[in-house]
């Protein structure tokens, strides 16, 4: 036996840490470290059906063929101060996930620019502030300049918006220093460049600023690029699981406007509920078949229900595998929960009907 584990006090795991089943293999999601371990299902059981009890009753009814098994499982949990001991475990009631919520009607927006379109102004913004809207992303398919950016971020001033990130075209017209003038919307979070190389060495621009700003070489075009299903977009911590398990992690309490002014769920959805230059916002959010993707949960998923990354992984409904089944497993996720593997999706000949029907062989 391992001198260094409490074998004869009744284990606990930390109420903000929680457990996610899946086929193969499962998870541990530290909601306050922000990091996540992969476990065997069987660690999954232990951690589940027998909390409260000492590692010497776990062994016992194991067995002691499993003995070292075990005492590995419990070495792993207190080394990462995932459990505790104590007598009482009644003394630590477990948080609730599913009461999760924000007091606002829509908490997030995504507004599209590929042409003029000056619609965008602070009528829209103003709605957007109304229906309790904190957190909004602009992005930019065309070259634009330092002027037209901070004319459309003029429209936020004196609103309760508490973040707003920025998707631009790296281009010769816009350079990095230019960004300074910026500095005084003090409500942009992130700038991120697409088209672009690194940018950090960039010793004209001030790393005072108060929004961070991000690079990457990939060009977008089109909406049609969203979407993607990748581990680099895990997010573990509190609001974004508990969110998970009730809602949709994508768009729940979103609101989205295309390049063309269409209202959405989304800007890579076809579903439109008006445009922008007939319709207000307050009126879309009202209307049942607009909120209708909120509540689908990965729980609700095809295939997503069975994997052990649910409730940190993000979600699509806009690019399904079965386009005429709301339930459907996102396209452009190529994660096998039965194999564990990530494979490439756009050359998964299972998914080319898909594809096809979304005209996406061309992104």
């Amino acid at each position: 036996m391992s001198n260094s584990l409490e074998m004869k006090a009744p284990f606990i795991l930390f109420t903000d840490c929680i457990t996610v089943k899946g086929v193969n293999r499962s998870t541990i999601l530290d909601l306050t470290r922000g990091v996540y371990y992969l476990i065997p299902n069987d660690l999954w059981s232990i951690l589940n059906k027998e909390q409260g009890n000492t590692i010497e009753e776990i062994i016992i009814k194991y067995g002691t063929q499993n003995e070292d098994i075990v005492l590995g499982y419990f070495e792993f949990l207190t080394k990462r101060e995932l459990i505790f001991f104590n007598s009482n475990k009644n003394l630590f009631p477990k948080i609730n996930l599913k009461n999760w919520d924000i007091p606002s009607t829509i908490y997030q927006a995504i507004i599209d620019f590929k042409e003029n379109f000056d619609c965008i102004n602070f009528d829209v913004f103003h709605s957007l502030a109304s229906l309790g809207c904190k957190y909004i992303q602009l992005r930019f398919y065309k070259n634009v300049n330092i002027n037209e950016i901070t004319e459309i971020l003029e429209n936020t001033v004196g609103l309760n918006i508490l973040g707003i990130d920025l998707i631009l075209k790296k281009h010769d017209g816009l350079s990095i220093s230019e960004l300074k003038r910026i500095n005084k919307f003090l409500n942009v979070n992130n700038i991120f460049f697409y088209n672009a190389n690194e940018l950090k060495n960039d010793q004209s621009f001030d790393t005072k600023s108060p929004f961070n700003i991000y690079s990457f070489k990939d060009d977008i075009s089109s909406h049609k690029q969203c979407g993607n299903i990748s581990s680099s977009y895990f997010n573990v911590n509190l609001s974004n699981v508990s969110n998970s398990i009730k809602n949709n992690s994508c768009l729940n309490k979103k609101i989205s406007i295309d390049s063309d002014g269409n209202i959405k769920n989304c800007p890579s959805m076809t579903e439109s509920f008006g445009n922008i230059k007939t319709t207000r916002l307050e009126s879309v959010v009202k209307n049942e078949k607009f909120r209708k993707y909120w509540s689908i949960s990965k729980d609700k998923i095809d295939v997503c229900k069975t994997c052990e990354f649910r409730y940190i992984c993000t979600d699509c409904r806009a690019y399904i595998e079965q386009p005429n089944d709301l339930y459907s497993k996102p396209l452009k996720c190529g994660y096998d929960p039965k194999t564990n593997v990530w494979d490439k999706w756009s050359t998964n000949p299972l998914k080319k009907r898909a594809i096809d029907y979304y005209k996406l062989n061309d992104i």
